[in-house]
């Protein structure tokens, strides 16, 4: 059965243009009406079974979900079926019966990549508010049907639990996601289409703490920026990433890591440095145009007096000590006059520099 079904899913990129499908996302936006609200279910019921397969789903719960016939949604389900889109791993025919449905990698991985859990969640709910009396009222009156679906023991996505079979703990997926997740920054993994309904799915697999998770994401990003660490990968950068992160396992950072924090704090000081020896530059030019300035006022009696020849040197031993007398006596006075006439503009780097790394430097 696993053979036929990983054949299955190997060929329908192959087999694709036969059946008027194109690969990738491209094919998934041309699914409409039932048979997209019928892929949707399925993508949903996947998620919340954490597990290739979705749980038993009878089609009754089916054709309540998505409010059409019964005949119209197996018809539908045979098409999707017969194209590729969904794959029936276990079934039980008959009264009572019920299928586990599976989805491709592929179209699960567009499925997760384009649409958000958000809206899949917002599409069920929708319909889940006026089929519920009525689904109620089925599982009473239908004790086969209810318990061929391990769904109908399960609570629903408004919150209600249903009481035809044996009570069950809320799954993972129904707890509320602790806000310490939603506020991680996920930024540095947009290239590569990380998104928050993936975080949403590492924080109910409740197998890594949020603080982990953030720096993972970072250590990840980084080695993707600096040391090209897609290259190294057979297959894409995010799948990657979420079959680690998934398992439990924290992505380690890699020897040549560098935090955001002390990144930033290394441009600061860089930049203060490169700072402090333009204006080194600055101030020497400025010293030697005022020093000729002043030097050509003097007469040659003035300067005698200041600096008198005597031993080697001549002119040019002159000019030095006269120079020493300048910079001794003159200069100071000079260089606060100039520096007060200069305006005062914003520092670039200061301005980009976070306010507690200053602080930290500032101590």
């Amino acid at each position: 059965m696993r053979q036929s079904e990983d054949k299955l899913e190997t060929n329908l990129g192959q087999n694709a243009p036969n059946l008027g499908i194109k690969k990738s996302s491209v094919f998934l936006t041309n699914l409409v009406g039932l048979r997209r609200q019928i892929i949707d279910v399925i993508f949903s019921a996947s998620i919340q079974s954490r597990n290739e397969s979705t749980e038993p789903i009878c089609i009754e719960f089916l054709a309540m979900k998505v409010m059409a016939p019964k005949a119209s949604v197996r018809k539908t389900l045979q098409r999707l079926e017969h194209e590729g889109f969904i794959i029936r791993s276990e079934f039980k025919n008959g009264r009572g019966g019920w299928t586990k449905y599976r989805l491709p990698k592929n179209v699960f991985q567009d499925l997760l990549t384009h649409e958000t859990w958000d809206k899949v969640e917002t599409n069920l709910r929708q319909s889940e508010d006026k089929v519920e009396s009525q689904l109620r009222t089925q599982l009473r009156t239908s004790p086969s049907s209810s318990s061929s679906s391990l769904y109908n023991n399960k609570t629903t996505t408004t919150g209600r639990t249903e009481t035809s079979g044996p009570a069950t703990e809320p799954s993972t997926t129904q707890t509320q996601i602790d806000p310490k997740w939603l506020a991680l920054d996920i930024s540095g993994l947009a290239e590569v289409g990380f998104t928050q309904t993936h975080l949403i799915q590492i924080a109910r697999d409740a197998k890594l703490t949020p603080e982990i998770v953030q720096d993972s994401i970072r250590h990840f990003a980084f080695d993707l920026r600096v040391n090209g660490k897609a290259k190294e990968l057979r297959g894409p950068a995010l799948n990657y990433l979420m079959g680690i992160l998934r398992k439990g396992f924290p992505y380690a950072a890699p020897e040549n890591y560098i935090s955001p924090e002390a990144e930033a704090m290394k441009a600061y000081l860089e930049s203060k440095k490169a700072d402090q020896e333009r204006r080194k530059t600055l101030e020497d030019a400025l010293y030697e145009l005022e020093f000729t300035n002043w030097n050509q006022t003097l007469s040659e009696e003035e300067k005698l007096n200041l600096a008198p020849f005597g031993g080697f040197g001549g002119e040019r031993g002159q000019q030095a000590k006269l120079s020493v007398h300048f910079r001794k006596n003159i200069w100071p006075a000079l260089k606060n006059k100039s520096l007060r006439t200069i305006p005062a503009g914003p520092n670039v780097a200061d301005s980009a520099v976070p306010p507690e790394v200053k602080k930290d430097l500032a101590v």
